[in-house]
């Protein structure tokens, strides 16, 4: 941009130095056909460096005038950089010929001056111009270096920022990563006890998974033994015998299972009469009919066994005796 502007100012210095205006009359030229009229038959009608061929002053858009060669250049450059709106206060210009550079500048926007060599076509002569300062910061050389410089200055904080933030980055993955290595070795630690107590653990499930089944083998044996047919000796020792009461010990072995299998106490009530108790009865009512058919004076002598049984009886009166066993 610096490139651009040096070269526009170069081509205004050389048209007046060409030009040498000695001085400017504030007037317009005639009118003339551009592209065809020349100096020699514009003759003394043509105004010094004006551009003009009406009696008034040309105008460009919103930059203001450019009636004149240096003032047209600038304006020509502002429009080809991206200029929107430039103003014309030069409150020197007192000819009301040019009553645009008495008009200042609106105070609602933020301008910015401008000065370049060529005042009414004046080469020793300055002339301002203003600018909107919004568009000068953006498009200007010097708003762009400035811009420049401060986002070089935004990079170069924003370079060291993030060298540091990285280095800090860099720590904070070192520590870690540190870390993420003890906590592996940790739980490798764990997950090797875990594995080791976990195979003590199983080994000693099996080791009761196999008493359990050594156990469930024996049961089922010895429910199957169970099953058969048992043989048992039973023996019993009776020490109350009476007519409706006997009470013993008892014993029993299982032959099968090689155990004494059963011990009690075995205590009998008698319901009803038995065998033995009607042939006593029996026996009884013979001796006592016998008794009464020999008198009082009979003598019977009666024999059990220990079980109880009759096995003989004796039956005397007098000289008479009738004996019977059983």
């Amino acid at each position: 941009m610096n490139n651009k502007v040096d070269t526009i100012l170069c081509v205004i210095g050389l048209i007046l130095i060409a030009l040498l205006v000695v001085a400017i009359i504030p007037a317009q030229a005639g009118s003339f056909d551009f592209g065809k009229t020349t100096y020699e038959t514009a003759d003394d009608i043509l105004i010094v460096n004006s551009l003009g061929d009406e009696v008034k002053l040309s105008t460009f858009e919103k930059l203001g005038t450019n009636d004149f060669i240096p003032e047209n250049a600038v304006k020509n450059y502002l429009a080809l950089e991206g200029y929107t709106q430039a103003n014309d206060y030069n409150p020197s210009v007192t000819n009301p010929q040019f009553p645009e550079y008495s008009v200042k500048p609106d105070n609602s926007q933020e301008w910015t001056k401008l000065t370049f060599a060529g005042l009414l076509g004046d080469p020793r002569t300055t002339q301002d111009v203003y600018v909107l300062t919004k568009e000068y910061d953006r498009l200007s050389a010097l708003g762009q270096a400035t811009s420049i410089d401060n986002l070089n200055n935004g990079l170069s904080s924003e370079t060291t920022n993030r060298i540091n933030g990285d280095n800090l980055l860099q720590n904070n993955i070192n520590v870690v990563n540190t870390n993420s290595q003890n906590r592996d070795i940790t739980l490798q630690n764990n997950i090797n006890n875990e594995a080791t107590t976990r195979s003590n653990a199983d080994n000693k499930l099996q080791s009761n998974i196999n008493n359990v089944n050594s156990r469930v083998d024996d049961v089922s044996n010895r429910v199957s033994a169970l099953e058969k047919t048992q043989y048992i000796i039973k023996t019993e020792l009776k020490f109350i015998r009476e007519k409706h009461l006997e009470v013993g010990v008892y014993g029993a072995y299982n032959v099968g299972r090689n155990v004494c299998s059963e011990v009690g106490l075995n205590v009998v009530i008698p319901i009803g009469e038995s065998y033995l108790d009607r042939e006593n009865k029996r026996i009884n009512t013979r001796l006592d009919r016998i008794e009464r058919n020999l008198g009082q004076s009979t003598v019977i002598e009666r024999v059990v066994d220990k079980k109880g049984k009759v096995k003989s009886i004796s039956i005397s009166q007098g000289q008479l005796s009738v004996n019977g066993q059983f």
